[in-house]
């Protein structure tokens, strides 16, 4: 069933080439796709902004993902500037003769001194904090550790979806490779069109895809 955003306006990468649906009505469709396995994904330690190399699962995914996606005839390439992102965008961007551009509202959550480390280091240092995040609190203030708060991201989000449907066609097929907690926040909003049911969104795994239509000015999910 499509939903409908209210601020105007659910797979991985080991699917078969069939099972992603090819639109081709003159709609523009926004394709998001979560980055590939990373060391510290195994690991289970905050990458925010920092760099963690592509396991070589994640670059089989990559590769995965690609041949997925090969049938759709994308018109953009947008990634992240952060490396895992990038690689990801990359290996889909190979023999299509379009650039890859950067568009960093769609960059992962920043964790601030936090990153690099795991969910019990932030329970130990910040007791308080991790409960407001575990639990995905509006409350959340990261401020102690140097992190971003849950509306920044929603608000820069919406600057992104805003500034794609701005620059681009009704036609155009738009990729999006972004985060995991990023694109967490961005589908609860475009579901809610808030964030108070941010945990009950389910976060995307490596390499899963995610197709949003916009049309009638407004911000619609597809089932891939």
């Amino acid at each position: 069933m499509d939903r409908v955003s209210k601020f105007g306006r659910g797979n991985e990468s080991n699917f078969k080439k069939d099972e992603i649906t090819i639109y081709e009505d003159e709609r523009m469709k926004l394709y998001f796709v979560r980055h590939g396995e990373t060391e510290w994904n195994t690991q289970r330690r905050f990458q925010g902004r920092k760099n963690s190399p592509l396991t070589e699962k994640g670059e089989q995914q990559t590769k995965n993902i690609a041949e997925v996606l090969r049938n759709i005839p994308f018109t953009r390439l947008y990634s992240s500037s952060l490396e895992r992102a990038r690689k990801t965008a990359q290996e889909i961007q190979k023999g299509r003769g379009i650039p890859l551009e950067i568009m960093d509202e769609f960059i992962e959550i920043s964790m601030g001194e936090l990153e690099g480390k795991t969910k019990s280091d932030f329970a130990e240092l910040y007791p308080e904090e991790y409960e407001k995040y575990l639990h995905a609190s509006l409350d959340y203030n990261p401020q102690a550790f140097r992190g971003e708060t849950f509306e920044e991201i929603q608000a820069r989000l919406r600057k992104g979806m805003n500034d794609l449907v701005r620059k681009h066609e009704e036609e155009d097929v738009i990729l999006v490779v972004s985060h995991g907690m990023t694109l967490q926040i961005l589908f609860t909003d475009l579901r809610h069109g808030n964030l108070e049911r941010l945990r009950e969104e389910k976060l995307p795994e490596n390499t899963e895809v995610r197709v949003v239509e916009y049309r009638d000015q407004k911000f619609i999910i597809q089932s891939v």
